[in-house]
């Protein structure tokens, strides 16, 4: 096995770096971006009882929610196909709050 990694230039073990999730020895691991960037304008007003459309949940009490395109905000977790961010900042009510958000409203930034 040791010649196998040397010749072949693997790490130990060998994960694509394009991979979210893997499984190894009975328990999943997940990957998520240390920082992400929103990718396009959105607005959601909570008062039309429409639900928050691309927010699963969020801490910002106001009614109207607002994300302006290249906001940027720090990813503290992943859930199902969403991202956990954090100090994402709601420029409806110009106050930073937390928020589990559908992951094509982001861009991940993966840094180096």
């Amino acid at each position: 096995m040791l010649s196998h990694l040397i010749l072949n230039k693997l790490k130990f073990w060998n994960i694509n770096q394009s991979d979210e999730r893997i499984n190894a020895n009975g328990k999943r691991y997940v990957a998520f971006p240390p920082k992400v960037v929103v990718n396009q304008d959105y607005a959601v007003n909570v008062m039309d009882n429409n639900g928050l459309g691309k927010i699963r949940w969020t801490n910002d009490s106001a009614g109207y929610i607002s994300y302006k395109k290249g906001t940027e905000a720090t990813c503290i977790g992943f859930y199902e196909n969403c991202y956990v961010v954090k100090d994402l900042m709601n420029s409806g009510s110009y106050s930073r709050s937390y928020a589990i958000i559908e992951k094509d409203l982001f861009t991940p930034i993966w840094g180096g």
